[in-house]
């Protein structure tokens, strides 16, 4: 009942968020910032998570590289795709966080797994609520089925894009595109 009503909770919380998202009332504060010192403190946050299945993160972002982005929400984003990267991956893997300038009007930034990849027909769903690839393996995992579509609306309220593809040979790559301009 206790591990029910955690997840109740948890996606009421989550719903609550896209609400908020949706109708433009979360609040925004975008500030200039190193991005790797964020992912860095995540690396924190995430190491219990990752070491249960003996996985790493592996931070490639360079020391210079600055976002222009509500840190509290970028953080946001990027525990939701180092969460689903480490719940569809295997056990001693590794999830890349690459960050690079793109034509110096975005900031790309991957998450990269090692898992079981995404086929191509569901990649654009799973950003819609609720949507799971693998019904049987999320819900033993525990996630609300709304993580990405958070990750969408956070991204979109930075004025930046998000899509999944393959990462060959295996696994799935997520590419966050974010304006540089403040």
């Amino acid at each position: 009942i206790e591990r029910n009503t955690d997840r109740m909770i948890r996606i009421v919380d989550d719903m609550l968020l896209i609400s908020k998202l949706e109708n433009q009332k979360a609040i925004f504060q975008p500030e200039l910032f190193p991005l790797r010192n964020l992912v860095e403190e995540l690396d924190l946050t995430t190491e219990g998570l990752l070491s249960l299945k003996k996985q790493q993160l592996k931070i490639l972002i360079p020391d210079a590289l600055k976002v222009y982005a509500d840190p509290l929400l970028i953080e946001h984003v990027l525990l939701n795709l180092i969460k689903n990267a480490s719940s569809y991956s295997p056990e001693k893997t590794s999830i890349f966080l690459r960050a690079e300038s793109e034509s110096n009007k975005f900031t790309r930034l991957e998450v990269i797994d090692e898992g079981i990849g995404i086929a191509e027909e569901e990649r654009e769903r799973v950003f819609e609520r609720f949507y799971r690839v693998d019904k049987n393996r999320s819900r033993k995992e525990g996630g609300t089925g709304l993580g990405l579509s958070i990750v969408k609306h956070i991204v979109r309220i930075h004025g930046g894009t998000v899509e999944v593809v393959n990462n060959e040979p295996k696994g799935s790559k997520f590419i966050l595109r974010l304006p540089m301009n403040t």
